[in-house]
């Protein structure tokens, strides 16, 4: 996938990488935007606020990433929540109670929370941010205080790739229809989802039945993007970043298709370029 887009970056031409702002980067897992990293079409500066996630993200930093060790959301005073042993649980929310005994697989968390009051800084008054083009949110609850404290800076953005919870896990965090709200407010809209966890729910009987009828959801990564019904309005350059970001972000390959046939239109890009591109999909995304 490298390959591809350092292919379509040179056949794109934009005039600078993709900025990506990445809050909540801890390394537990790979982010979508990995494969952008990799191929030298994106820069990143990531947030996280946790000592030991810094310290392996700055261990194992390539040179297009910067990350800092702060805590982002509306830019006020917070007090953090973390357990020992599950440091992808950590929230500005405490967990509840109920919820942790309804899902089973979080009841070790309820009561043995570590706390620490902590400033948290809204992206908009940040310097380390200067341009945006795609948002990546994974907060534990705190994701509509990053868009509100971003909104200024959001405005370039193209997409955003955000948690969202299906139950509420913490106590006071916004619901699923407050989060995709303000996101619709800042002229987004729904593209995809990633992925949806879900948990098997706990009983005498459970251990009967197999992971597969894991029946509850929890939560998932969600992509929303800016509105395509009008592309011949957008801008040249924004349309590059939609189309990479599609293509290396949130693997939206018919998308990036759209889009490359408007910026075909405007002779960004020709036919022999994008059959070359579509070449290097995966297998089961073409037609044999």
């Amino acid at each position: 996938m490298s390959g591809l887009l350092a292919n379509l970056t040179e056949a794109l031409a934009p005039e600078r990488p993709i900025s990506i702002v990445d809050v909540g980067a801890s390394p537990l897992r790979e982010p979508p935007y990995a494969e952008l990293l990799s191929a030298g079409c994106a820069e990143v500066v990531g947030f996280e606020p946790q000592k030991a996630a810094h310290e392996a993200l700055m261990a194992e930093k390539p040179e297009n990433a910067t990350f800092v060790r702060a805590a982002v959301g509306n830019g006020g005073e917070g007090t953090l929540h973390w357990w020992e042993g599950s440091p992808g649980m950590a929230s500005l929310y405490p967990i509840r109670r109920l919820s942790a005994r309804y899902l089973g697989r979080f009841r070790g968390l309820a009561g043995s929370a570590q706390e620490m009051t902590l400033q948290t800084s809204a992206l908009d008054d940040l310097d380390e941010v200067s341009e945006m083009d795609l948002l990546k949110i994974d907060v534990q609850g705190s994701e509509r205080d990053v868009l509100r404290g971003g909104a200024g800076k959001l405005k370039g953005a193209v997409a955003v790739i955000t948690e969202m919870r299906f139950y509420q896990l913490y106590r006071g965090e916004p619901a699923l229809g407050q989060l995709d709200m303000e996101l619709r407010a800042q002229g987004f809209v729904l593209h995809k989802f990633l992925s949806m966890s879900r948990t098997l729910l706990p009983s005498r009987h459970a251990e009967k039945l197999s992971r597969s009828a894991r029946s509850q959801l929890i939560d998932g990564d969600a992509v929303y993007i800016r509105p395509l019904e009008k592309l011949e309005a957008w801008d040249t350059e924004p349309l590059k970043r939609m189309a990479l970001c599609a293509m290396g972000a949130f693997q939206s390959y018919d998308l990036a298709l759209m889009v490359l046939s408007e910026l075909e239109d405007r002779g960004v890009i020709s036919v022999p370029q994008i059959d070359a591109i579509i070449d290097e999909l995966p297998a089961k995304m073409r037609v044999a």
